[in-house]
């Protein structure tokens, strides 16, 4: 009996070490799901937004004036990221005033697929390359005011890359 008391001993014993061994195991797998997730994002550098007025032959030109705001220009790099899936990607634009009000435009679906407000929309073909891209908001009102404006580039529910237009 004093011997089979302390085989069960033991194995509870290696019983308990492979249920922690196990526990710290799932707890590693989940930090790196969070972790491969985290690193699928894509994320935009070196994003500049600007005024662009359309001339009366159709040429755009750059301008900080508000009164003369055709359009904004919001350019942007797209960096590799070999953890990303490759394919078309939709990326959606905010352009936010100083109270947070986000700006709708012509183009804009008013909403991207989490049922957020965008100001505009448009699709890219990713490769897990380099890439430059703009995207085009022309606003749905007749002027906007001069001020700050936040521009946030978005891939999904995601802030992936951010700039400031100022107009005068």
């Amino acid at each position: 009996n004093l011997a089979l008391i302390d085989e069960n001993d033991q194995m509870r014993a290696r019983v308990e070490e492979v249920q922690e061994r196990n526990a710290s195991l799932v707890e590693r797998q989940e930090n790196m799901e969070e972790m491969i997730t985290a690193g699928q994002t894509l994320q935009a550098a070196e994003a500049s937004a600007e005024g662009i007025r359309i001339l009366s032959n159709g040429r755009q030109r750059p301008t900080t004036r508000a009164s003369r705001l055709s359009m904004v220009r919001v350019c942007f790099t797209l960096l590799e990221n070999r953890i990303a899936s490759a394919g078309s990607k939709t990326l959606h634009l905010q352009v936010s005033n100083d109270s947070g009000q986000i700006l709708m435009g012509e183009q804009s679906a008013n909403a991207n697929d989490l049922g957020n407000p965008v100001s505009a929309t448009r699709e890219l073909d990713y490769n897990n390359e380099r890439i430059e891209a703009c995207i085009f908001f022309i606003p749905s009102t007749e002027r906007i005011p001069a001020g700050i404006y936040t521009v946030n580039i978005l891939e999904g529910n995601e802030v992936i890359g951010s700039t400031q237009l100022v107009l005068s």
